[in-house]
């Protein structure tokens, strides 16, 4: 059996050779695309050809170790730049949702086909209202019961699931239930305010003023928190929480990527733990819409923007609100922010 990468001490090799594919087929050239390098076909590994015909490309471990959903460095082969080869031709090898998985020494093939189970959990006999919406309260450290939730999108579709406007419903219901005041829109521009199936509840919220709308990407908010357009991002976040009273929502489209590492972030603002904040991170996998999210991915973002080799060295909330000083936000200004998320409202004299 034709192994597809090496693990050396310092270095992962990896292999590509003309046994994967039919043959015949003249190959030019093979690059590697992955979570290393967003996965954009301009930013390819080039490999190389060797006097056996074997493709290779040996890369230091530490540049490699980017997690993709899985929570491992996820891949795939680009032949001739412009043909994605087919994975499911090498069914031996690691793989997680079609694409190819490197796992460590310490990983399992039996873990990585657990989350891939969960994963393909499409559709249930039932859902509670919170799994199907996505739908929570964001609790722990000194969060004020009640004043920060997160969602799957309010009204627009993005999956063709046999629930999906179940889904809409729960989560406008939700909204007006929970009496929202202030809305992080993470993923639409101020023009969502003449789309057709936007609701009533929603739009006045917008010609209220109480809609952020703080768009970002999946690549941005995981592989880039340490850049100036991610910290951008969370300072126009933070500067409407100190301007707006809550109870605020955070939302983006499936209310997993951006919407999941920007509440992560007000979460440790306010003092909860890294355990408590993997754990409600986790909770989205259970939406059942084809995808799963692993916290190494999440831990990769905090490491990357707080500058950490690892989430154990020290207080997460010191950390980030240390971040945030060094990073303009001012001391005066933060402080506000978590009055708006740790005190209750009769306490403020909203």
């Amino acid at each position: 059996m034709q192994l597809i990468y090496q693990l050396n001490r310092e270095t992962v090799e990896v292999v590509f050779t003309e046994d994967f594919f039919a043959p015949g087929w003249q190959l030019h050239s093979v690059a590697l695309v992955g979570s290393f390098c967003d996965w954009k076909a301009e930013c390819a590994w080039p490999m190389l050809l060797d006097d056996e015909g074997t493709w290779n490309l040996e890369v230091p471990r530490d540049k490699i170790n980017v997690p993709g959903n899985s929570g491992y460095p996820e891949f795939q082969f680009l032949l001739d730049g412009k043909h994605w080869y087919d994975s499911y031709q090498t069914p031996w090898a690691p793989q997680f949702l079609g694409n190819f998985v490197l796992l460590w020494e310490t990983d399992t093939q039996e873990e990585l086909s657990r989350k891939e189970q969960v994963a393909l959990t499409f559709v249930r006999e039932s859902y509670d209202v919170e799994a199907l919406s996505n739908f929570r309260m964001l609790q722990g450290g000194d969060l004020a019961p009640g004043r920060l939730y997160r969602s799957y999108h309010p009204f627009l579709p993005s999956r063709h699931h046999q629930h999906e406007y179940d889904r809409l419903e729960a989560v406008q219901q939700k909204m007006e239930e929970q009496g929202i005041q202030a809305v992080l829109n993470l993923t639409d521009e101020a023009t969502i305010v003449n789309c057709k199936e936007i609701t009533p509840f929603y739009k006045t919220l917008i010609e209220e003023g109480k809609v952020c709308f703080a768009t970002t990407t999946y690549e941005e908010v995981y592989y880039h928190s340490s850049e100036s357009g991610f910290i951008e991002v969370v300072h126009q976040v933070l500067e409407f929480i100190a301007t707006h009273p809550g109870p605020y929502l955070v939302h983006c489209r499936l209310g997993t990527d951006r919407t999941g590492v920007l509440s992560a972030l007000l979460q440790s603002l306010a003092g909860v733990d890294w355990a408590q904040i993997k754990n409600d991170y986790q909770l989205s996998n259970r939406m059942s819409v084809g995808e799963f999210r692993d916290p190494r991915l999440l831990a990769y973002t905090f490491e990357q923007f707080l500058g950490l080799k690892s989430l154990g060295q020290g207080s997460l909330k010191e950390a980030l609100h240390d971040r945030l000083l060094k990073s303009g936000f001012g001391a005066h200004r933060l402080k506000t922010v978590l009055k708006h998320l740790t005190s209750r409202q009769e306490e403020m004299g909203f």
